[in-house]
Order: structure tokens, then C-alpha cells, then sequence
């Protein structure tokens, strides 16, 4: 099994950018993924049901390969001080995986 995926672009600028553009008039968010969503946006719904089943490793390792994507992807914008407010999403997908991946203080 493979899934081809890179991981967007960090561009730091284009968060900078709608924070002038809103200013004082509201609060800008920067998006962080979820893990499983975005496995799930990728192999689609009924891949993922299936995986959850027959390929059960297999899934939680891909699911940790993104999770740390998205862990690192969350130290750049705070080590270039973007936020202070973000917004994640997804972690409704997989009902009995999500204890697998904690968020680490």
C-alpha cells in the first residue's frame, strides 16, 4: 500500500497577510489537519472503514506519519509566531483510533 502525499508548503507570509488585512476587525486562525481526516480526505471513506479493519497497523502508522507532519508543521508557526489562535478540525473520524495519538505537552 502506498499513498502518494507531501505535505503543504509552510508560507508563513500568507497567514501575516490576512492578519493586516483583518487587523483589529477580527481574529485571524491559522489551520492545522488532523491526522485521520486528512488520511480519510485522501483514501476516501470506505477505504478507510476497510483499513480500519484489515489493515489496522497499517492505518495507525500512516495516521502517526501525518500526525507528526502536523506536529511539526505547529512548531514552525509558533517558532514564527503566527497565531495566537488556531483551529483543528477532524477528530471525529476514526471512533476508537483516536486514543493512539495523544498531544504531547
Amino acid at each position: 500500500m502506498a499513498i502518494p502525499y507531501e505535505p503543504l508548503p509552510f508560507q508563513p507570509d500568507i497567514f501575516r497577510c490576512r492578519d493586516a488585512l483583518i487587523g483589529d476587525r477580527g481574529i485571524v486562525m491559522y489551520g492545522l489537519d488532523h491526522a485521520m481526516f486528512s488520511l480519510q480526505g485522501l483514501i476516501g471513506s470506505e477505504n478507510f472503514a476497510l483499513w480500519s479493519v484489515d489493515y489496522r497497523e497499517e492505518l495507525r502508522s500512516a495516521i502517526r506519519v501525518f500526525a507528526d507532519r502536523i506536529r511539526s508543521q505547529a512548531c514552525r508557526a509558533l517558532d514564527h509566531g503566527l497565531g495566537p489562535v488556531f483551529v483543528w478540525v477532524g477528530p471525529n473520524s476514526a471512533e476508537g483510533l483516536e486514543g493512539e495519538f495523544k498531544v504531547e505537552e
